[in-house]
């Protein structure tokens, strides 16, 4: 709003709806003794007659470095003024901080600093450290204030996960502050937000879903009365995203990166640099905290100082190290005879590659032109996804009822689902895998209300033969494929399709129900091995030994094995034929079993 004056900066913030508005004053004042020194007494008088001119239109913050320190000094008249007098730690003044305090005095503004249980150094250096950034409302603005607190570099770079080249001296300020705002009329005029909120799925409390016996009752009669699988299942939604509301933690975003790495943005990043940092954390809390005598302190002071220049040194050293690693790689690239690796590599320097890569919003048509309109990017990518999974109308799918074998007993197969089976099958969910379109974990779903729920719905949906439309639609997650060069074509795309997780749960009942009756009634014969649970690697080489032992007595082998030993021969111009069979079947125990085949078929 106003930024004439050098080292004062006005920033209005104003709400898009209620038209209220407050104003934030950033300060930056000199130090005395630096190469282009400010007169003190002039700039507040400046500030003084700026917030004059202001103060009428909202409320107003002062914040920054003023290089200040006030030492004992009030910023109020004693006597006159109510206000809580301050916490003082840095009892040294300075010429700034006198001027600063008479400034205070004259606009009737108070300092934060001091006035809340979190009060610490707001510069902290090898040279020492001292209060010079402050925050300063209006006196009657103070009971406005819910919060305030002093964060220091170093927990910050901790709390991010990220070291830069050099910390600033200067600690982080920030307070809570209360507005009053119609939220009447924001409630009429705000926009939607699209912001998909995070749970944290991992802190389920034991009451949930225990205090639902109206919906759950609703569910029920869905099912027993009306035979309504879709209502049933679209009241079950509703009731669990309401418990996910009320009842789950959101998840903090900012946490969501990589903490097991140190430092993941520093690719020199090692364990050395890592303890040693934990060393400069640790040495300077030490000094910070230590109350006792001044030559104790002073000691633990220089072993901060120690341990932060020890840690500036190997920083360093090993970015150093790092960075003649990486030039030697490109040297070494130049000089190859395919260049492309070279280029490839600087491309991929710079720090636009480290930005998260999304889909382009662009397709390349027919012509080999390329097109982003959004409609016509939308319809390429469903065109081409619907092809993969294009049905051919003219084939023949009915089946030949004559080739049925009727005398097989399949009642197990069609007997009602028991809350038993819907119980194991929950318990065999895969805990923090993606929800499908409804939105519901497999965490929610493991207790007892959400189980007799899942029976219900699930019972209704084998006996009546209907699905509900949540669990016939998915959500697509295209993944581009590795060695794909073309971003702009959906089929080089490999489509990863996120269902529901009921749905899940109802088809391991049928695929369980269905595996457990194939096993039991033998139906299955020996070449029919792989994907069967509870077979080892030994079992399936012992399947195929026995196959082609079986194969073997019949005469049947030399059909399957000798045109693959022939081949072989060729290949080798007739030499050592076993061999080469041998040898691409290295595993010990397969090529015991295929070696004596195929000398067989050799021979």
């Amino acid at each position: 709003m106003d930024d004439t004056t050098e080292g004062i900066m006005w920033l209005e913030f104003s709400d898009k709806f209620s038209k209220k508005c407050f104003y934030v004053v950033a300060c930056y004042l000199p130090p005395a003794d630096t190469c282009r020194p400010v007169d003190a007494d002039v700039y507040f008088q400046t500030l003084l007659n700026q917030i004059y001119s202001y103060q009428h239109k909202g409320k107003i913050f002062i914040c920054g470095d003023m290089n200040a320190r006030v030492g004992s000094n009030s910023d109020y008249i004693e006597g006159v003024d109510l206000v809580k007098p301050r916490n003082v730690i840095d009892h040294v003044e300075n010429h700034h901080g006198d001027v600063f305090v008479n400034f205070l005095s004259d606009v009737n503004f108070g300092m934060l600093n001091g006035q809340y249980k979190d009060n610490e150094f707001t510069c902290i250096s090898t040279n020492g450290k001292s209060v010079v950034d402050y925050i300063c409302v209006p006196y009657e603005d103070m009971e406005f204030i819910s919060d305030f607190k002093i964060v220091s570099m170093s927990k910050i770079s901790n709390d991010i996960t990220y070291i830069p080249d050099s910390l600033p001296d200067h600690s982080l300020l920030y307070c809570d502050f209360k507005l009053s705002v119609d939220l009447r009329s924001n409630l009429q005029h705000a926009p939607i937000s699209n912001t998909r909120i995070k749970y944290n799925f991992g802190l389920v409390p034991n009451d949930f879903l225990l205090n639902e016996e109206i919906q759950v009752k609703l569910i029920e009669n869905y099912i027993e009365i009306s035979n309504d699988v879709q209502n049933a299942y679209d009241e079950f939604q509703d009731l669990v995203k309401c418990e996910i509301n009320n009842k789950l933690p959101t998840c903090n975003n900012a946490a969501g990166r990589d903490k097991r790495r140190k430092m993941c943005y520093k690719p020199y990043w090692n364990e050395n640099l890592s303890a040693q940092w934990k060393s400069v954390c640790k040495s300077e809390k030490k000094w910070l905290r230590f109350t006792g005598p001044n030559c104790t302190k002073r000691k633990l002071k220089e072993e901060y100082c120690i341990e932060r220049k020890t840690f500036d040194r190997l920083n360093r050293k090993f970015k150093r190290q790092f960075q003649r690693q990486e030039r030697q790689k490109l040297e070494d690239k130049l000089n190859e005879i395919n260049q492309r690796d070279f280029w490839k590599s600087i491309g991929n320097l710079g720090i636009a590659n480290n930005r998260k890569r999304c889909i382009p919003l662009a397709v390349v048509d027919e012509d080999g032109n390329e097109a982003t309109e959004k409609n016509v990017v939308l319809n390429k990518w469903k065109n081409d996804f619907q092809t993969l999974f294009h049905h051919n109308g003219n084939s023949d799918s009915d089946l030949d009822e004559s080739t049925f074998i009727t005398e097989v007993d399949v009642s197990p197969l069609n007997e009602p689902i028991s809350r038993e089976e819907v119980l194991q099958a929950v318990l065999r969910a895969k805990l923090r895998k993606a929800a499908g379109i409804d939105d519901i974990p497999a965490e929610v779903l493991k207790n007892d209300t959400a189980v007799n729920l899942l029976f219900q719905i699930i019972s209704g949906c084998f006996n009546i033969g209907r699905v509900p439309t949540q669990w016939t639609s998915g959500i697509i997650n295209p993944i581009l494929k590795q060695g794909t060069d073309d971003e702009r074509q959906p089929l080089n795309y490999r489509g990863i399709t996120l269902i529901s997780v009921p749905c899940k749960i109802y088809c391991n009942i049928l695929n369980h129900r269905l595996s457990t009756w194939l096993e039991k009634n033998n139906v299955l014969c020996d070449e029919q091995n792989g994907f069967r649970r509870g077979r080892s690697c030994e079992e399936h080489i012992h399947s195929l030994y026995s196959v082609l032992n079986d194969l073997f007595t019949s005469g049947c082998i030399g059909s399957v094995l000798k045109p693959y030993a022939q081949y072989n021969l060729h290949k080798t111009g007739g030499q050592g034929g076993g061999f080469v069979l041998h040898s691409q079947y290295s595993h010990p125990v397969v090529g015991s079993v295929l070696k004596p085949y195929a000398q067989y078929n050799l021979q």
